[in-house]
């Protein structure tokens, strides 16, 4: 009768599986480290900026007010360094009215650069005419810059019916 392997130890197949999805786990939870969250906070700030943007529009769809045009808390104010409610970019107001990710230097840039953003009872961006009042037809859009290693970007298009969305306005 011939002898059996029984000196010859080695691994299965099933405990390399295991190891070598063990050390798949720990060389991205690794890489992650090494990358740092540069990368991510463009795309963080998006998603951010969405909801203020969304949040903005719901309260002044709620006011009862016909003109929200004297009130900021109707308003999206952007500049180089705030996204929010006019309030909260001054620092009267809690952050939740604005974009902020905390260690990075992110830009905001508004096509067309009118400063702020009004809305109307209906969620729809508003575009002034010199003395004129408010009226529907051009889309906004944000651009954010994170700078930091890299500078990377994302994009917020406001259309002119108020839907947000993340990319180009097309």
């Amino acid at each position: 009768m011939p002898k059996r392997y029984s000196s010859q130890r080695g691994f299965t197949l099933v405990e390399l599986t295991i190891v070598i999805v063990i050390l798949g786990i720990l060389s991205v939870y690794a890489a992650s480290r090494f990358q740092g969250a540069s990368s991510f906070s463009p795309y963080a700030a998006q998603a951010q900026a969405i909801s203020v943007i969304r949040q903005i529009q719901l309260a002044r769809m709620q006011s009862n007010t016909a003109d929200g045009a004297g009130n900021e808390q109707y308003q999206l104010a952007v500049s180089d360094s705030c996204l929010g409610s006019p309030a909260a970019c001054d620092g009267n107001e809690s952050l939740s009215s604005k974009v902020q990710v905390d260690g990075q230097n992110l830009k905001f840039t508004l096509t067309p650069d009118t400063g702020t953003i009004q809305f109307d009872l209906l969620g729809r961006p508003l575009t002034f005419a010199e003395g004129g009042s408010g009226q529907i037809g051009t889309p906004y859009q944000i651009t954010i810059t994170a700078t930091g290693n890299d500078v990377e970007s994302t994009k917020i298009c406001i259309n002119t019916e108020g839907f947000v969305s993340g990319g180009d306005c097309e």
